[in-house]
């Protein structure tokens, strides 16, 4: 629906200009199209890659083989283990295990976000862009 609405701001006399020059359908996309709605394909990439980074189901229920788990699926059972693995709370050490244990999954959680904050200042300059094209005229 993003790219449609972007699509449609698009004038048609844009297409039209190049076609009257003969180009084809595939060069009027390729030459024109395309380098006009970067911001927007920047937006719908940078929402399915984070789609794909965050997803984890689908893997849980495919993927028997623990080697073949990928981060998400290792950060899902570092919170489960900290949130439910309780130590006996009668011995000495039971405040520093358990505070060991929240330390991991939280570190574990801070690196595992670590890619995206990479990734979305870069993309961040065609987010604001290709969020609000198409939305409304004015």
């Amino acid at each position: 629906m993003i790219m449609r609405n972007s699509f449609e701001t698009i004038p048609d006399s844009l297409c039209e200009a190049a076609e009257i020059d003969g180009a084809g359908h595939f060069k009027v996309l390729f030459e024109i199209i395309l380098p006009v709605s970067k911001s927007i394909l920047a937006v719908v990439i940078l929402y399915y890659f984070i789609q794909q980074w965050n997803s984890w189901f689908h893997t849980a229920l495919y993927i028997k083989n623990r080697d073949m788990y990928p981060l998400q699926l290792w950060l899902r059972e570092i919170v489960i283990s900290s949130s439910t693995a309780a130590v006996d709370a009668d011995s000495p050490d039971a405040n520093v295990v358990n505070l060991a244990k929240v330390l991991i999954m939280y570190c574990a959680i801070v690196i595992s976000i670590l890619p995206m904050i990479i990734v979305y200042p870069l993309v961040q300059k065609y987010m604001v862009n290709g969020v609000m094209v198409g939305t409304v005229k004015g």
